[in-house]
């Protein structure tokens, strides 16, 4: 026998050796889990870092930065982490965004003008 078909073999028995491990260890009864709501699915995340973000979104980390400095998208701090809400996200992608985007520095700096002007 040639290397591969000895390889093939020796698979092929592994393979047969190995037994079917059980989604709950013991004898949990499964019956009763009903199926997660399509909101609650696995494949949904709640939060997510800048560049999901901005990936989810088709648009650039800059204007995510922006948006956030903004106040456009709610967070959530875990450690350093600026995490942003799926939710806030969804809002963010179902609305209109007219005009140019400005950067948050420069409306900051138009607010103070304002002020300083009243």
């Amino acid at each position: 026998m040639r290397n591969s078909e000895v390889l093939h073999r020796q698979v092929q028995e592994t393979n047969a050796q190995i037994q079917v491990v059980p989604r709950f260890p013991g004898n949990r009864n499964t019956s009763n889990i009903q199926p997660m709501e399509s909101s609650q699915s696995c494949g949904e995340r709640l939060l997510y870092g800048r560049k999901e973000a901005a990936w989810k979104l088709s648009v650039s980390v800059r204007t995510v930065d922006t948006n956030l400095a903004l106040g456009e998208f709610e967070t959530r701090r875990i450690g350093k982490r600026v995490l942003i809400t799926a939710a806030s996200l969804k809002r963010f992608a179902a609305s209109n965004h007219f005009g140019p985007v400005s950067s948050a520095r420069k409306k900051e700096e138009n607010t103070e003008k304002e002020r300083k002007a009243a």
